[in-house]
């Protein structure tokens, strides 16, 4: 995930876990809930890269 000025949760690309339309950030254990819903990555994220993909800043 890479984040975009506005977002508040993080503020580096991190890897996340897409999941029933809901994002988890790695170190998420879910209790808490998802980290984003995919509306959220339109507007807090520039987007994702595929696993297998390499992430870059």
């Amino acid at each position: 995930m890479h984040p975009t000025d506005a977002n508040l949760i993080q503020k580096e690309p991190r890897k996340a876990t897409f999941s029933g339309g809901y994002f988890f950030l790695d170190g998420n254990n879910g209790e808490d809930g998802a980290d984003y819903h995919m509306g959220d990555v339109a507007a807090f994220c520039r987007g994702w890269l595929p696993a297998d993909d390499e992430v870059t800043a």
